[in-house]
């Protein structure tokens, strides 16, 4: 797994307002996964390579050897051109609920096999 840019920005703030050690900072970014407890991005930012045939078949991927090779493998062509596309997007969220479902409530279905 990689961290985006604007998580790497948020384990180094972490750093400088000494809430993360530089060792833990190393262990995170070496590993590439980003540590519980910091404040989640609002933002990320995405690269994605189109690669577009003369036909106008689209092959998209966020590699741009990869898409490329789809392009190849699917559409084939004589000429692609590749499109570099740099997106800063909302990042997502994960949201927790609880959920309580009344004993009195539950019906239950008796499935005879």
């Amino acid at each position: 797994m990689s961290l985006s840019r604007e998580q790497i920005i948020e384990i180094v703030k972490a750093v400088k307002a000494e809430t993360l050690t530089i060792d833990e900072a190393e262990r995170y970014l070496f590993i590439g996964i980003y540590p519980d407890g910091l404040p989640k991005p609002a933002t990320m930012t995405v690269v994605a390579y189109i690669a577009i045939n003369e036909d106008g078949d689209v092959e998209a991927s966020n590699d741009r050897k990869d898409a490329l090779d789809r392009m190849s493998d699917s559409n084939g062509g004589m000429e692609v051109q590749v499109v570099k596309v740099t997106l800063t997007v909302p990042a997502p969220r994960t949201f927790e609920t609880a959920i309580t479902v009344e004993a009195d409530k539950v019906e239950t279905v008796k499935i005879e096999a």
